[in-house]
């Protein structure tokens, strides 16, 4: 018998929802020094980051080019700043610093584009 994903998909947001209800209460009780369910977090926040992953490529919005390559330099990012520390990773802080430096540039230029930011308040 062949189970339909679709009644899961139907729920996800919600379950998802309810996770990041979960980190944040777990979070709490940590900063009052209540250490419960500490070693808990890494995995469900790691569940959060991929699930909200998924769902973004699951339901793409149209986006311009600029949109595209700012959601490109930003994936590069999060990708490469993991190897920021590792001494076998020649170059990564040069290559971080012009990542970051484009990714700035692009959302300086949204800002302008749609009138939001500093000058635009």
């Amino acid at each position: 018998m062949q189970v339909n994903a679709d009644p899961l998909r139907d729920v996800a947001p919600e379950l998802l929802e309810t996770l990041k209800l979960a980190v944040a209460r777990v979070k709490l009780a940590n900063d009052e020094g209540d250490p419960i369910l500490s070693a808990w977090l890494p995995g469900a926040l790691a569940t959060i980051a991929k699930a909200e992953g998924r769902a973004a490529s699951l339901n793409p919005l149209p986006a311009s080019g600029s949109e595209r390559m700012l959601d490109a330099l930003q994936r590069a990012e999060r990708f490469m700043s993991g190897f920021e520390d590792d001494p076998l990773q020649e170059g990564i802080d040069d290559d971080l610093g012009a990542i970051r430096s484009a990714i700035a540039d692009l959302e300086d230029g949204a800002a302008t584009s749609t009138g939001e930011g500093p000058d635009h308040e």
